[in-house]
């Protein structure tokens, strides 16, 4: 996903800045199985960067409050979109 996308789809983090903002997007990159995402690989980046940008000292206020400090809305969306992706049928061998 281009900077210029995730600003315009995260305007949250507009304090941030751009260098932070890429090594995000860079790590979330590295992370993001295309293939299995297709269509919305660039989606799945995103959350998981605006995810990482949020765990970070200037993202309190989107984290999640309760017991699981490690959890945002930008995660919990990621991970709905990969069950959607990854969660069809399996077919096993013998």
């Amino acid at each position: 996903m281009p900077l210029a996308t995730f600003r315009v789809e995260y305007p949250e983090f507009v304090a941030i800045g751009d260098a932070l903002v890429e090594a995000k997007l860079a790590n979330a990159l590295t992370r993001t199985d295309a293939t299995g995402f297709g269509d919305d690989a660039d989606a799945a980046q995103g959350l998981l960067a605006a995810h990482l940008l949020a765990m970070g000292p200037g993202g309190a206020t989107a984290r999640q409050e309760g017991n699981d400090k490690a959890r945002t809305s930008y995660l919990e969306e990621r991970q709905r979109l990969a069950r959607a992706r990854f969660g069809g049928p399996r077919l096993a061998r013998p």
